[in-house]
C-alpha cells in the first residue's frame, strides 16, 4: 500500500494520483468525517434503513477507528480520494461489506460540506477562546490596551462568521438520485452534531462557500492585528519574531485573495470538487493558531 509517508516507485503516478485527490489536506478533518458517520448510521438505524445490529457494529467499529487514528496507529493511503474514502476503506478491511452501508443515501458533496462546517465551527471556537486569552492578557498592561480592543472585535467577527458556518447543509425537501424519499434528516443530525440550524436548500448547502470566505477574511484581519502587536511587541519588550507574524499575516490574506479569484469563475456545483477551499482553510487555522499561541505566551 502506497501512503503518503512512504516511497512511490513511478513518479508520474504520484503525481496524477496528487493531482486528483484531497487526502493530503482533508486528512486534516478524520475526526469530523467520523463523528459525521456516526450520526449518519444512527439516523439510518432510527429511519429502518439499516438494522440496529448493523448500526451497533458501525458504531463500536467507528469509534475504534477514532481511538486508534488519536494513538496515531493509522497512516492514510494515498489510492484514497479523500478523507471519507480513507475511512470506509478500513472499515471494509475490518468488517467487510458491512461497511458499505456507510454510505447508504449519503450524497458527497452535501456530506463534504458538513464535515467541512463542521471542521470549522470547531476551528472558530478554538480560535475564539485563544483570542479571549491574549486579549485579558492584553488588558493588564496600559501599553497594549488598545491591542485587546482590536482582538474584541475579531472575537466579534468570528462569532458573526460562526452563524453562517452553523448550519448543516441539507433542507430535506429535496428527493435522492432513485426516486425515492430521502432518508435524510436534518433536524437529527442538527441536533446529533450540535448545530444551530439547517440551510434553506440542498443545492446551496453543499455548493455554498461564503463560509469558507468569511472565515479568512476573519482570519487575514486579526493576522494584520497581531502583525501589529508583534510589532509593537519588538519595539517595546523585545518579541524575537515580528518579521515571522507578519509573513504569515501575508500568507493568510494570500489564501483569501486565492480563493475569491478560484470562486469567483466557479458555479456553485462545481464548488463542491475543490481542494483549495479546504486547503486555505486549514492552513490560516494552523498559522493564525501558532501566531497566537506564541503572542499569548510572550504576554502571559
Amino acid at each position: 500500500m502506497k501512503t503518503w509517508n512512504g516511497t512511490f516507485t513511478d513518479e508520474e503516478d504520484f503525481l496524477t494520483k496528487a493531482f486528483s485527490t484531497s487526502i493530503h489536506c482533508d486528512k486534516a478533518f478524520w475526526k469530523h468525517d467520523i463523528l459525521v458517520s456516526l450520526a449518519h448510521v444512527k439516523m439510518l438505524a432510527e429511519a429502518g434503513a439499516i438494522s440496529q445490529d448493523d448500526c451497533d457494529c458501525l458504531t463500536v467499529h467507528l469509534q475504534e477507528l477514532l481511538w486508534d487514528i488519536e494513538a496515531g496507529r493509522i497512516n492514510f493511503s494515498a489510492e484514497n480520494e479523500n478523507i471519507h474514502k480513507a475511512v470506509v476503506t478500513i472499515l471494509s478491511d475490518r468488517i467487510g461489506n458491512t461497511a458499505e452501508k456507510l454510505d447508504f443515501q449519503r450524497d458527497n458533496a452535501q456530506y463534504g460540506s458538513l464535515v467541512f462546517r463542521f471542521y470549522l465551527k470547531d476551528a472558530i471556537n478554538e480560535l475564539s477562546q485563544l483570542l479571549s486569552s491574549l486579549k485579558k492578557n492584553l488588558l493588564e498592561d496600559e501599553d497594549t490596551t488598545l491591542y485587546s480592543c482590536m482582538l474584541a472585535r475579531d472575537i466579534d467577527r468570528f462569532n458573526d462568521c460562526l452563524k453562517r458556518v452553523n448550519c448543516v447543509p441539507f433542507s430535506g425537501k429535496e428527493k435522492v438520485i432513485d426516486a425515492t424519499d430521502s432518508l435524510i434528516d436534518p433536524e437529527y443530525l442538527k441536533n446529533e452534531l450540535g448545530f444551530d440550524s439547517i440551510c434553506l436548500c440542498d443545492k446551496d448547502g453543499a455548493g455554498d462557500r461564503d463560509f469558507a470566505i468569511e472565515f479568512l477574511s476573519c482570519a487575514s484581519m486579526t493576522m494584520m492585528h497581531l502583525s501589529q502587536l508583534a510589532a509593537h511587541a519588538a519595539e517595546c519588550q523585545d518579541f524575537a519574531f515580528p518579521q515571522i507574524v507578519s509573513g504569515k499575516a501575508g500568507k493568510v490574506c494570500g489564501n483569501l485573495f486565492s480563493l475569491l479569484t478560484t470562486l469567483q469563475s466557479l458555479t456553485p456545483s462545481e464548488s463542491c470538487c475543490l481542494h483549495e477551499d479546504k486547503e486555505a482553510v486549514i492552513n490560516a487555522f494552523e498559522t493564525l493558531k501558532s501566531c497566537l499561541i506564541v503572542l499569548t505566551q510572550f504576554y502571559k
